[in-house]
């Protein structure tokens, strides 16, 4: 699939990675709204210098010990690839004091994973940044995560160890309608675009998905792409929750609100009343709802 659009973030982070200082930037938004496909693109001409690391659930420690090989190898440091690093913190100690060509550009990809498993971690990280990384000069360092509201609070909130420290922020949204469009096969016609866009939105996976699943979805009908997307196995029927899952631990109340939407119920006192909460924390759960493009608010 094509990558489109993004033009407007690729040139921050070219403006960022040729500044003289380091810097720290944070890429977020939902899942498959491809913040993977921009950095992996940001890097592609990059790759001497470019270190991309997906963080897992896998333990903390081995998670260092892949890290520490990544970096060991890219700066030619026999001792961080044989021997790993006794920490995180380490680890960029290294980096910082390593004489380079050129930035160094240290992806973590869903960076709240390790945040997870430590809690410490975003304030190992300020520490890392404040002590090493932020008056070296040779580290543009990338936190990318998929979990808007913990991204927020470990990183980016008043409250986070990390706040205040970012150079970039990029929250990340849905295409419009006119690159979305480029997304669909180039003998697509123009109504079909339409319908697959108003059943997707902006979201460049669901399109890749769609691409996947069915054989020439450009000359298919609406109804053979809903047959797609609601057939047994589709990775759509269960997105929802996934999404949902990313940000709260219960999604039952979430999920109401989204099928009283869908029958038409969509006025606030109406979907208030229907799902049994006060009328003023319904924002609450709606709000989460627009920041993950499932819902949409109309003036």
């Amino acid at each position: 699939m094509n990558f489109v659009d993004r033009t407007a973030e690729l040139s921050s982070l070219e403006d960022s990675y040729s500044a003289k200082s380091s810097n720290l930037i944070v890429v977020y938004g939902r899942r498959r709204i491809g913040k993977t496909e921009l950095i992996k693109r940001f890097g592609g001409n990059k790759e001497d210098n470019f270190v991309y690391y997906l963080c897992d659930g896998s333990p903390l420690d081995e998670q260092v010990r892949r890290i520490a090989m990544l970096i060991g190898r890219t700066l030619n440091d026999n001792e961080l690839i044989e021997f790993g690093a006794a920490g995180i913190e380490a680890i960029f100690y290294k980096i910082a004091k390593a004489k380079t060509k050129a930035k160094l550009i240290m992806v973590l990809d869903e960076f709240q994973n390790l945040a997870k498993l430590d809690r410490a971690i975003p304030s190992i990280f300020q520490r890392i940044w404040d002590l090493y990384v932020k008056d070296s000069g040779n580290l543009m360092l990338v936190l990318s995560g998929s979990s808007i509201s913990m991204m927020r609070s470990e990183v980016l909130n008043y409250s986070a160890p990390l706040y205040g420290r970012s150079t970039g922020i990029f929250l990340l949204k849905p295409l419009s309608l006119e690159y979305s469009m480029r997304l669909a096969p180039e003998h697509t016609g123009i109504l079909n675009k339409l319908y697959i866009y108003f059943i997707f939105g902006g979201i460049p996976a669901y399109y890749s998905a769609l691409s996947s699943g069915m054989k020439d979805y450009g000359h298919a009908g609406i109804r053979e792409v809903i047959g797609e997307i609601l057939k047994e196995g589709s990775i759509f029927t269960s997105e929802p929750n996934l999404l949902l899952s990313e940000e709260v631990r219960n999604d039952t109340i979430y999920m109401q609100i989204l099928e009283f939407i869908a029958k038409g119920i969509n006025k606030p006192g109406e979907i208030a009343s229907k799902a049994g909460i006060a009328h003023g924390n319904l924002s609450k759960y709606t709000g989460l709802l627009e920041y993950l493009s499932m819902i949409e608010k109309e003036m």
